[in-house]
């Protein structure tokens, strides 16, 4: 009897672990599909604008209090003019696809030149008091000239 007993409660435990990650997994697609990422695309695009007119001040306050207390303004400041000055004077913020997981977004952003050069970056967002702050950014190499973003042109 004690056998049968604890392949039915370990059937249970593992029914109940299951039922719970299906459940997870459609709370999270149903939180993503509500989510509205233009508060996201706000903060990015005031920084970035911020960074453009030389008001690091600004720039600074967009990020979260991790990174305020883990850098220096001179030290974001040092950050954002190696990681922004590799992009030439872009025309167009492009925003791709975000992703959210609990309290942190991914935020896909594409730079693009007056001659069309795209530069990609990724952008981690951390939701605390008050608002969307920008965790952590990574612009990466230019896409070679002619390559072009997908879809479609009105």
């Amino acid at each position: 009897m004690m056998p049968r007993l604890t392949s039915y409660l370990l059937l249970i435990f593992f029914v109940a672990g299951a039922a719970a990650a299906v459940a997870t997994h459609v709370w999270r697609q149903w939180e993503e599909a509500a989510f509205d990422p233009k508060p996201l695309y706000g903060v990015i695009f005031e920084q970035f604008k911020a960074c453009r007119s030389d008001d690091f001040d600004k720039a600074y306050g967009e990020a979260s209090r991790g990174v305020q207390e883990h850098f220096t303004l001179v030290q974001y400041v040092s950050k954002i003019r190696t990681e922004y000055g590799r992009i030439s004077q872009p025309q167009m913020l492009h925003f791709g696809s975000t992703s959210l997981e609990s309290h942190r977004a991914m935020v896909e952003v594409y730079f693009m030149s007056a001659r069309g050069q795209v530069t990609p970056a990724l952008f981690t967002m951390i939701q605390e008091i008050g608002g969307w702050r920008i965790e952590n950014f990574e612009v990466f190499e230019s896409w070679p000239p002619g390559r072009r973003l997908g879809g479609s042109r009105v």
